[in-house]
C-alpha cells in the first residue's frame, strides 16, 4: 500500500502470488505428464524388444538345428525342403539360409520362395556376424511397426555349415504400441485441462483469503480498530487471521484508553484554565493592583492548575523591577476571582 494515500497498491500480474502458485502447479503437472507419456512407452517398447529377441532367436535356433543334420554340406534342395516344413511355425516375413561362404541356398519372403537371390552373396551384417559363430538380434520401432532381424550360425560339432537369417515386420504389435501412445496423449490432455482448471480455482481460493487479510490491514491502518476479519479453515491463514484479530483488539483497547485519558485530562484542565484566563484578564484590567494581591492571584491560579500551592517567592517581582503600589482590590474583582 502506498504511503500517504488510501488506495491499495495492485501487485503486477507476473509477481502476484496467484500467478506463482498457478505456474508452480502447471510445472508439476507438466513434469507428471512428460513422465506419463515417456515411461510407459519406453517400458512397453523394451518389453516388446525382449519378447521378440527371445522369440526370433529361438525360432532361428530351431531352424538351424533342423538344418544341421550331419557332416554333409548343406544343399539348396535340403535347405528349401527344411524351411518349407517349418515355414508355418516360424511366423516371420523373410527367411534366408546361406552356406559357410555366405551364398544364398534358399530365400523365402512372405511365404514365397525367391529365385533371384539364389547363388548370390547375402551381404547382410547379421549374416556376416552369424557366420563368425555369433548370435545376432536387433530391432527398431518406427512408422507404427516393429522391424526385427535375427541370425544364428548352423553348426555341427563346432563346425560352421552356414547361417540362418530371419526378418520380421510386425505392424500388429506396432499398432498396439501406437494405440497405447494415443490413449496416453488423450489422458494427458484431459489431465492437463482438469489440472489447469483446478490450479486456477485453488490459486484464486488461496489469494482470495490473502486479499481479505490485506483489506483488513488497510481498514485498520485507516483507524478502524473495531474491524475484524473472518478466514475460515484450520490452516496457517486462519491462524494468521486470528492473530490479526487479537492484535486489532489490543489496538482498540489501547485507543479507547488513550481517548478516555485525553477526555479526562481535557475535562480536568478545562476549569483551571478558565479560572486562570479570568484571573489574567482581571490582572490586565487592574491598573493599580498591589504586589500582595497579584501574588495571591498567581498562587491561587497555580494551585488550581497543578494541585499544589505555589511558593510566595516564585510570585515576587523580578530583581530590579518596580514593585506595584499597594491598593485594595474592589469586592467586584474578588467575587470574579472566587467564582472563577
Amino acid at each position: 500500500m502506498d504511503k500517504g494515500s488510501g488506495a491499495v497498491r495492485r501487485v503486477p500480474f507476473w509477481r502476484s502470488l496467484q500467478t506463482k502458485f498457478a505456474l508452480t502447479y502447471i510445472v508439476i503437472v507438466a513434469a507428471v505428464l512428460i513422465l506419463l507419456n515417456t515411461y510407459p512407452l519406453v517400458v512397453s517398447e523394451k518389453l516388446a524388444y525382449q519378447s521378440k529377441q527371445a522369440s526370433m532367436l529361438n525360432q532361428a535356433s530351431v531352424l538351424a538345428s533342423a538344418l544341421a543334420t550331419g557332416p554333409e554340406a548343406l544343399t539348396a534342395e535340403g535347405a528349401t525342403r527344411t524351411v518349407e516344413l517349418l515355414r508355418g511355425s516360424l511366423g516371420v516375413t523373410r527367411v534366408v539360409v546361406t552356406d559357410p561362404n555366405g551364398l544364398v541356398l534358399c530365400d523365402f519372403q512372405d511365404g514365397v520362395g525367391r529365385t533371384d537371390t539364389a547363388g548370390r552373396y547375402a551381404l547382410f551384417w547379421e549374416l556376416v556376424t552369424a557366420l563368425r559363430g555369433n548370435n545376432v538380434f536387433r530391432s527398431e520401432y518406427g512408422d507404427g511397426a516393429f522391424r526385427s532381424w535375427a541370425a544364428v550360425p548352423i553348426t555341427y560339432r563346432s563346425m560352421t555349415q552356414g547361417a540362418v537369417y530371419l526378418y520380421e515386420y510386425d505392424a500388429e504389435q506396432g499398432a498396439l504400441l501406437q494405440g497405447i501412445q494415443t490413449n496416453l496423449r488423450f489422458i494427458s490432455i484431459v489431465i492437463c485441462m482438469v489440472s489447469l482448471v483446478m490450479g486456477v480455482v485453488f490459486s484464486k481460493a488461496l489469494t482470495r483469503r490473502i486479499a481479505q487479510l490485506l483489506r483488513g490491514i488497510h481498514t485498520v491502518r485507516e483507524g478502524e480498530y473495531s474491524h475484524r476479519v473472518s478466514v475460515r479453515g484450520g490452516d496457517e491463514l486462519s491462524r494468521l487471521a486470528d492473530e490479526f484479530n487479537e492484535l486489532t483488539g489490543r489496538l482498540q483497547t489501547t485507543e479507547e484508553v488513550r481517548r478516555r485519558f485525553v477526555s479526562d485530562a481535557s475535562h480536568e484542565l478545562k476549569t483551571p484554565l478558565a479560572s486562570i484566563r479570568l484571573l489574567t484578564d482581571s490582572l490586565l484590567q487592574a491598573d493599580h493592583m498591589d504586589g500582595e494581591t497579584a501574588r495571591e492571584f498567581l498562587s491561587f491560579s497555580v494551585t488550581r492548575l497543578i494541585g499544589s500551592p505555589a511558593s510566595p517567592r516564585s510570585c515576587l517581582p523580578s530583581h530590579g523591577s518596580t514593585p506595584p503600589r499597594r491598593r485594595r482590590t474592589s469586592p467586584w474583582m474578588w467575587g470574579r476571582w472566587w467564582n472563577g
